[in-house]
């Protein structure tokens, strides 16, 4: 498995492109999700899983 910081940067990655934003905007969202994040992290989800579940409850 990847490093945290590496896999959470994929998620922010994700996340932009799945809302078109940039990459300091996904970072946001990110940061304001981060028990989702986290959660995801613990339970062993990739990056584009944890962004489908951050985007399912920002949605």
């Amino acid at each position: 498995m990847s490093k945290y910081y590496e896999w959470e940067n994929e998620v922010v990655l994700q996340l932009a492109e799945s809302m078109d934003v940039s990459y300091s905007d996904a970072s946001g969202v990110a940061e304001a999700q981060t028990f989702y994040i986290q959660q995801s992290w613990a339970k062993g989800l990739n990056a584009t899983d944890t962004a489908r579940k951050v985007l399912a409850e920002i949605m």
